[in-house]
């Protein structure tokens, strides 16, 4: 339901968990897991109507691609803030690891997706296989 509306989430949970919805939320979520739920819901794609709109706006490969890369994104900080909230409790060596790669393969997304959007700024193709046949094709 939360691409419908992200406000929706914590009520469909409500009716999901029929009851308490405080009890329900306390035995199935721990802090940590908590945070990161806020976080990744904060982060995931808009609903559906801003979606259309980029489809409309910007083309379909760009709304497609804005989708990957926001879902992309808010399951990398929710893992960091889970594991950095796990860290701090109980100071594992192993997570500190699991953190580190996830920062380095986020930087180097993010590293990427800049060089890609500069390479497509300049007017050059993002392929050399379309040399012959494309008019923006510059060597």
């Amino acid at each position: 339901t939360g691409l419908m509306a992200k406000e929706v989430v914590i009520g469909t949970m409500g009716v999901l968990y029929a009851g308490s919805l405080k009890a329900s939320l306390l035995s199935h979520f721990t802090p940590a897991s908590a945070y990161s739920f806020l976080v990744f819901v904060l982060l995931y794609p808009p609903c559906i109507s801003a979606i259309a709109t980029m489809k409309k706006e910007y083309g379909k490969n760009m709304a497609l691609a804005s989708i990957v890369y926001q879902s992309c994104l808010a399951w990398i900080v929710s893992f960091i803030v889970f594991n950095l909230i796990k860290i701090f409790n109980y100071k594992g060596v192993i997570y500190m690891l699991e953190i580190s790669i996830t920062i380095i393969l986020a930087a180097l997304a993010v590293y990427i997706l800049y060089k890609n959007l500069k390479k497509q700024a300049s007017g050059k193709c993002n392929c050399e296989c379309c040399s012959n046949h494309c008019e923006n094709y510059k060597k």
